[in-house]
């Protein structure tokens, strides 16, 4: 038997041979047939950059059997989207539908004498199946003037590092950029969702009703992984001042979600679905 001894600030990982991982034991025993070279292979301990009790894992995902979790209300005000530059990291796992990444979407029905009008406000990240590609949508509309704009970038890869910037009018995806308007103003969208669009509906059936019903909350849920999300105070010469910084991980209580490093707070599933964890960092 060999015992691998980790000093302090280390752990032990593997008996290795030959570059091979025999034993992931701090003790292994076998029997002796003659002549071995055993590498014990020893790693620094990361510190943690979470708060006590908290794991950070590489990734979260969301679908939960055939139900979908998503986080709405992460601390991302809906008057400032278009204030800020985004930095994310998915993975998609399916594309065979149309699916939101992130999404905040507005949209209202007047229904006075005959005339039928809708208006509303988008920024969002979605993923066309009918046209392969990944959009960011953002801006304003009316059923008579239109407005609402979109850019896209071909899907090449489930694995997306995803840049959106008005400020400076950048949309890419993995390098690949388009260019989109510097002049929207502040939106009017519900607060986003990740993992999927917060719709709201808000229907009056008379001129002379105030009366309002009707909730959709995330809606076209996207089916993929999340590495890390960064928002910063964007800057027209430079990327800005880092306001959120969301972290995969479990909480003390064993909840899978997202922690925000720079506002210190947890966030987990807005529904009743939960998020499945990836490996431990």
């Amino acid at each position: 038997a060999v015992t691998a001894a980790p000093s302090d600030g280390y752990k032990f990982t593997a008996w290795q041979e030959n570059g091979q991982t025999v034993s992931e034991e701090e003790t292994y025993a076998f029997i002796v047939t003659g002549d071995r070279e055993l590498t014990a292979v020893f790693a620094a301990n990361k510190p943690s950059r979470l708060p006590e009790g908290y794991t950070e894992v590489e990734y979260i995902s969301n679908k939960n059997d055939d139900n979908y979790a998503f986080i709405y209300d992460f601390g991302v005000s809906s008057t400032n989207i278009h204030n800020k530059r985004f930095e994310l990291k998915v993975k998609l796992l399916d594309t065979s539908y149309f699916q939101y990444l992130f999404g905040g979407y507005y949209w209202r029905r007047y229904v006075t004498n005959a005339l039928n009008q809708s208006q509303g406000n988008r920024s969002a990240i979605w993923y066309s199946d009918t046209n392969n590609e990944i959009f960011f949508s953002y801006g304003y509309s009316t059923a008579s003037t239109g407005g609402m704009s979109s850019v896209s970038i071909p899907y090449t890869t489930p694995e997306m590092e995803i840049v959106v910037d008005t400020r400076k009018g950048i949309f890419s995806v993995n390098g690949e950029e388009k260019e989109i308007s510097k002049s929207r103003s502040t939106t009017s969208a519900k607060v986003p969702s990740l993992f999927a669009c917060n719709l709201s509906y808000i229907n009056k059936p008379t001129a002379n009703s105030s009366s309002s019903s009707g909730s959709n909350y995330g809606s076209g849920p996207a089916y993929m992984e999340l590495y890390y999300l960064k928002i910063y105070d964007s800057e027209e010469d430079s990327t800005g001042d880092l306001v959120h910084e969301y972290v995969p991980c479990i909480n003390p209580s064993g909840v899978v979600g997202i922690y925000d490093m720079v506002a210190n707070k947890f966030y987990s599933s807005y529904n009743k679905f939960a998020f499945t964890p990836g490996p431990s960092v």
